[in-house]
């Protein structure tokens, strides 16, 4: 494992890219459900939805939100050979490991060990699952609170590049973005262990909301079609997708 992705000082909360060892112990996959709308996703004519997740950690919400699409669709669509298929990726290769041991839906979900911050491998990644696919797009990408790490890893250009990235591979986008307090909560805990975010001070974006909202909308075409009202814990989902899609 590159021991830039260990726990800083040990501390399982003081992480440089979001990849606690035990995150849905804290933020449970339920919440996330219960925010998801089930009107706003396209049925295709090949009656199927192929998905990729960022930053799957260890699967548990992948396969929530595997099972929410497949139970949507099939509604909607009155039938039960509707086929829903995921790619999820993760950067630290022990949580991905650790979700291909839990994973219940077989060969619905595949996991891999991808940084989706861009670069030839992840593009060659994607391409090769949606080639499997007999697809050239992603029906929808979710980034569940992944954001806030691409940012402070990468700064304002890597955080456009990292959107704009996503809207070339999906039709639609599902972004939980973090608040600008939890990048000091983040930028706290890895503090108290002499380590820091090069690109912390430098950031001028602060207001992640409108931030993602207008690179989306008037970078790359995309409209925002649903925002959920605030979790418990302050965190919004907002759904964009593609125009003329």
């Amino acid at each position: 494992m590159n021991p830039e992705l260990n726990f800083v000082g040990g501390d399982p909360g003081a992480v440089k890219y979001g990849n606690f060892i035990n995150y849905y112990k804290f933020h449970s996959p339920e919440s996330r459900i219960r925010s998801l709308p089930k009107n706003v996703w396209k049925v295709n004519e090949n009656r199927s939805l192929v998905c990729l997740d960022v930053g799957c950690n260890s699967g548990e919400l992948t396969g929530e939100v595997y099972q929410f699409l497949s139970n949507c669709m099939k509604e909607r669509t009155n039938s039960a050979d509707f086929s829903c298929h995921f790619l999820a990726v993760d950067l630290d290769p022990v949580l991905t490991s650790r979700a291909r041991e839990s994973n219940l839906h077989g060969d619905n979900i595949t996991y891999e060990c991808v940084d989706a911050v861009g670069d030839d491998a992840r593009d060659k990644a994607f391409a090769d699952y949606l080639g499997r696919m007999g697809r050239d797009r992603f029906d929808v990408a979710f980034c569940f609170s992944v954001t806030m790490w691409v940012h402070l890893n990468h700064g304002d250009e890597g955080l456009q590049l990292f959107l704009e990235g996503l809207a070339r591979w999906a039709d639609t986008l599902v972004i939980e973005p973090q608040p600008w307090k939890c990048y000091r909560a983040a930028v706290r805990r890895l503090g108290r262990h002499g380590a820091c975010f090069p690109h912390y001070e430098s950031i001028a974006r602060r207001d992640t909301l409108t931030t993602i909202g207008t690179l989306l909308t008037e970078h790359c075409h995309f409209a925002e079609v649903f925002r959920s009202d605030p979790s418990l814990w302050g965190r919004t989902i907002i759904i964009y997708q593609k125009l003329n899609c």
